[in-house]
């Protein structure tokens, strides 16, 4: 059964948007963004699902991204790298996406180096923000990735979710 999304009451607000929502698309290292949401926007919606490849993203976004004053962040390239996607083709789904978008996107890079060539692909797109979330990691060392090998920790969450909240203020 597919999570269903997330919308807390209050708003953010942006200098240039007016009241934004933030809605995040694609995987799994958004989807288990639950009961922190609030500390991203107090206005957001997790369309995230575990699991999601980049095939998948342009339909999470138009079921849940609104026509006017939105940021979508996404995280995608993980499940692509794992199912052996070429990172080509990640790439112009995710370039369908873009041209589709009318709002400015916060791209959140796969947290494996070994996902770096699907990050790469994607981050060619030239997103109004890019985290670099290896990098971000990588105080963390092996403490980043949980006992599975692919999704983050507690300990990686308290680092990527402020950083996602100053890319916002920034967007």
């Amino acid at each position: 059964m597919r999570p269903r999304p997330t919308r807390p009451t209050a708003a953010l607000h942006s200098g240039k948007l007016g009241i934004v929502e933030v809605v995040l698309l694609g995987d799994s290292h958004l989807a288990r963004i639950r009961r922190a949401l609030p500390r991203i926007s107090a206005n957001a919606i997790n369309a995230a699902v575990g699991g999601a490849t980049a095939a998948d993203v342009l339909t999470q976004a138009r079921a849940h991204l609104p026509t006017t004053n939105a940021i979508a962040v996404l995280s995608i390239g993980t499940n692509d790298a794992r199912r052996g996607t070429r990172p080509e083709e990640c790439r112009e789904l995710v370039k369908a996406l873009v041209a589709e978008l009318a709002c400015p996107w916060i791209y959140v890079r796969p947290p494996l180096t070994e996902h770096a060539v699907w990050g790469n692909a994607i981050a060619s797109l030239r997103p109004d923000h890019l985290i670099d979330t290896p990098a971000l990691l990588a105080p963390l060392g092996a403490r980043a990735i949980a006992s599975d090998g692919v999704h983050l920790t507690g300990s990686a969450y308290e680092l990527l979710l402020p950083e996602i909240c100053t890319a916002l203020s920034v967007v």
